[in-house]
């Protein structure tokens, strides 16, 4: 098996940007702070009713693939948008809720022949887990984060999966603002694999 690189997606690419300016006010903002007074003491953590909207760029990978070189397939990964609002049980506790939109077609390339798939749509609520919380750059904040979902493939017939995420979520405030995340999921039955990172805003 062996992986294609796709053409560049409009859609990656503004998430992109969106990732590299977050990035740069995490990193600028505390060395501004570090030259003035200082800043504000850090907060307890996020109360409870606090919500979080986030855009990520999802790129799932046939888990059966991985690691497999010996055969005549070349697959081109694919990409997908997810839109992701989560709410705050306690500091610890969330729930979530995900739309994924698929930006290219399940394209593979077996002895020559190209061969593509239309990828449906998907969404899901989950409940998070995040009790490692570590305090950085002034007050700035890291959280690993694990969510197990409940997720529904969008066409006939219907069919339900469960999946794994867990990321590491860097916020530029600890409780509120601007953040960037990485992480990796994990879809049972669909066993689909793969990274995906994006960009938060805490409110």
């Amino acid at each position: 098996m062996r992986v294609t690189q796709a053409a560049p997606m409009r859609g990656a690419g503004l998430l992109g940007l969106l990732t590299r300016c977050a990035l740069a006010l995490t990193v600028c903002l505390p060395s501004a702070w570090a030259h003035s007074e200082g800043p504000p003491p850090p907060k307890a953590g996020p109360k409870r009713g606090t919500f979080e909207f986030s855009m990520a760029s999802a790129h799932p990978f046939p888990a059966e693939h991985i690691g497999r070189y010996d055969d005549d397939v070349d697959i081109v990964p694919p990409t997908s948008v997810m839109l992701l609002l989560e709410y705050f049980l306690s500091p610890a506790w969330r729930t979530r809720f995900f739309y994924d939109l698929s930006l290219t077609t399940d394209k593979r390339i077996i002895a020559g022949e190209v061969t593509e798939k239309v990828i449906p749509s998907k969404l899901g609520l989950g409940l998070t887990w995040a009790p490692w919380r570590w305090q950085v750059l002034h007050r700035s904040r890291v959280e690993l984060q694990g969510t197990l979902w409940a997720g529904m493939v969008l066409e006939e017939p219907v069919e339900f999966f469960p999946m794994w995420t867990g990321r590491v979520h860097l916020m530029q405030d600890a409780d509120t603002g601007v953040g960037i995340y990485l992480g990796v999921m994990y879809a049972f039955l669909l066993n689909k694999a793969g990274p995906f990172y994006g960009v938060s805003y805490r409110f």
